[in-house]
């Protein structure tokens, strides 16, 4: 098993590279063997997967990146019916949406490890190279929009978040003191009041 999707709170489908039951044994269905199955039923969905990753639940779908073929698909959760929706140059996984748009990440594969894989073939055939980063693909038509490369020591990305109403994000451990210039230093809470006040200005209005 190698991902998970959620609904209303509760594990629902996993993704996995084959349905062998030996150590390593999904090696060998790298290409055509993964499969999508549904917890609650103990029933797959689809199979025939190439190395499927990160399925998302969305409506009467389940979508799921296939790395091996280099494809973001959509798969009737009812039917098994599949389709593909976008082309990802380069090792996809990872998984995430706003509102029409879908956002995955892709990679630089490992050593040889496109070898023998379809995105492999259809990367040739396209006279494409792998890349790393970020691509955001609209879910009406399968065009990608958008993308963003990334450069320097990081090679693999294995998932992807959206938070909502953010811009620039930073992450800090839980209790953090922040501080700027000099001496000056305050914590998150008052940082995050003292925002609140000057973007609603002094009068009460944004």
């Amino acid at each position: 098993m190698n991902g998970l999707a959620m609904e209303n709170g509760r594990a629902r489908y996993v993704t996995c590279c084959s349905t062998g039951d030996a150590v390593e044994s999904w090696r060998g269905g790298r290409r055509d063997g993964g499969v999508l199955i549904d917890i609650e039923t103990d029933e797959i969905v689809a199979d025939g997967l190439s190395m499927p990753h990160s399925p998302r639940v969305r409506g009467d779908a389940v979508y799921v990146v296939e790395s091996g073929r280099g494809a973001l698909v959509r798969i009737d959760r009812a039917s098994g019916r599949r389709e593909d929706v976008a082309f990802c140059p380069g090792f996809a996984r990872g998984l995430a949406f706003v509102d029409h748009y879908a956002v995955l990440t892709i990679s630089l594969p490992r050593g040889v490890a496109l070898d023998g894989l379809p995105v492999a073939d259809t990367m040739r055939k396209r006279g494409a190279t792998p890349w790393r980063g970020l691509i955001i693909v609209d879910l009406r038509n399968g065009d990608i929009v958008q993308w963003l490369r990334l450069e320097g020591d990081v090679t693999e990305l294995f998932d992807v978040g959206v938070i909502a109403g953010v811009r620039c994000p930073r992450g800090f451990a839980r209790g953090t003191v922040l501080s700027t210039r000099g001496e000056d230093r305050w914590d998150l809470a008052s940082a995050r009041q003292n925002n609140e006040v000057a973007t609603r200005g002094n009068d009460g209005t944004s």
